[in-house]
């Protein structure tokens, strides 16, 4: 069950620290150590009893051995656990993104035995049941990246937001099949930038969520709910490499990281896309996220 992962890890591992690779920075003297540690490639991670691909040759991200220590790398264990990594340069912060939490608590979750269990309370309520833990929870600490500079590597951003992108798209089914819109509501409070100062023309997050909202139960209006109800239970089995990342691009004023989930057997639902569309606001210089376009 996936909501007990960090503690497995910790658990099962000797590991002191989630490292990552950051950019080049400068560091101040006191805070730079010079160490003396080993690359162990014979140093496996495995997540609920399956193998991380660590990558191979000058790509491979195995663990490093220190002072009796295994430090593993951050982004391929938070990517397994339905998280996201990313490095925030003018913080010096390397920032997780949990694919997990206690918002779990009160709804069906699927055991490596693939076999489905359900809380009392759904089934008590009469419902329509919510799909397995497979989605990774959406608290409001989850989200998108708010801002891009100009000379951002679109194709690297849209690797880095990859993992969201997923519990993004796993969210809105969600929403299209139960009527729910909390945890779609909560990505996009936490991904798109509110109202600004200068730019009275911004939407902000009411105007992303009213958007969305209408997407959703325009899907809702046109389809049965047992017709959306299954549909919902095939995406919520999505994994990371079932999405797709479509050709991001960027022009001088906009720029939009695009992805894609195909949903087999539903000629209606074909594919799920979204858009992440990124905007310059009046008087500033630096791309932020407007809006999460679904379709």
């Amino acid at each position: 069950m996936k909501k007990l992962l960090s503690r497995k890890i910790l658990a099962a591992t000797s590991v002191a620290l989630l490292c990552t690779t950051v950019g080049a920075v400068a560091y101040a003297g006191s805070t730079l150590k010079k160490i003396e540690a080993y690359q162990n490639a014979g140093i496996r991670i495995e997540v609920d009893g399956n193998n991380v691909n660590l990558g191979s040759g000058v790509n491979a991200t195995y663990p490093i051995v220190y002072n009796g220590n295994s430090y593993v790398p951050a982004k391929v264990v938070a990517e397994a656990l339905g998280g996201s990594v990313q490095w925030d340069a003018g913080r010096q912060v390397v920032a997780i993104t949990s694919g997990v939490s206690d918002a779990n608590a009160g709804i069906p979750y699927k055991d490596n035995s693939d076999n489905v269990s359900t809380k009392p309370s759904d089934t008590a309520s009469g419902k329509p049941s919510t799909p397995p833990a497979t989605t990774p929870s959406t608290s409001a600490s989850s989200g998108f990246s708010k801002e891009l500079s100009k000379t951002v590597d679109m194709k690297k951003a849209a690797e880095d937001n990859k993992a969201q992108a997923l519990k993004t798209i796993k969210a809105y089914a969600k929403a299209v099949a139960t009527g729910d819109y909390s945890d779609i509501d909560a990505i996009i409070t936490a991904s798109v930038v509110d109202k600004l100062e200068f730019d009275t023309f911004w939407g902000g997050t009411s105007y992303a969520k009213e958007t969305a909202h209408k997407t959703i139960q325009g899907l809702r209006d046109a389809n049965k709910q047992d017709t959306l109800t299954k549909w919902n239970n095939v995406v919520q089995k999505a994994s990371l490499s079932d999405l797709k990342i479509e050709d991001p691009y960027k022009l001088e004023l906009v720029a939009s990281l695009k992805y894609s989930l195909p949903v087999k057997g539903f000629d209606a639902f074909a594919t799920i896309s979204m858009d992440l569309n990124y905007s310059v606001p009046y008087k500033e210089t630096i791309f932020r996220l407007e809006r999460i376009n679904f379709y």
